[in-house]
């Protein structure tokens, strides 16, 4: 009710003091009782806010943890990868400096043996003759030789 509503009803007397105090009074009380069911109402949303952020931090936190844990998991897993590259790697050095040395070495033998069937079609060999009068002939040993 309105301070107009009570002057009003006061039927064209002035309205005491008294009675400005009570209005005044109740006025206040209705007031403090709506304010305190407001209070009362946020205090549970805010009651609610918290558990809700509450639980939401647990969530994120847990899903940190996991995807920490799933990145640990593949860094592991990367370590080993690359160890097992290098390790790949080193063989495969390994086998080239192999495969250049047989390279290397079948040539040589290659060179060595076109160069002997070279000398055996240019030169029959040297010739000797016997004490007896019978002539033979001298083996060289053309890879003994070359070295």
């Amino acid at each position: 009710m309105s301070l107009r509503r009570v002057s009003e009803a006061g039927l064209g007397e002035p309205p005491d003091k008294t009675t400005l105090a009570a209005f005044g009074t109740r006025k206040l009380r209705t007031e403090c009782v709506l304010l305190r069911r407001q209070f009362i109402g946020s205090e549970g949303h805010v009651k609610e806010l918290m558990r809700v952020n509450d639980e939401i931090g647990r969530r994120e936190e847990n899903m940190k943890k996991d995807k920490a844990k799933k990145l640990y998991g593949e860094l592991e897993a990367l370590k080993a990868k690359l160890i097992e590259t290098e390790t790949s790697i080193q063989q495969l050095i390994s086998e080239k400096g192999e495969l250049g040395k047989s390279l290397n070495l079948e040539g040589r033998v290659n060179a060595l043996e076109g160069g002997i069937k070279d000398m055996k079609m240019s030169h029959p060999g040297p010739r000797r003759v016997d004490s007896f009068g019978g002539v033979f002939s001298v083996k060289v040993d053309i890879l003994s030789s070359c070295e």
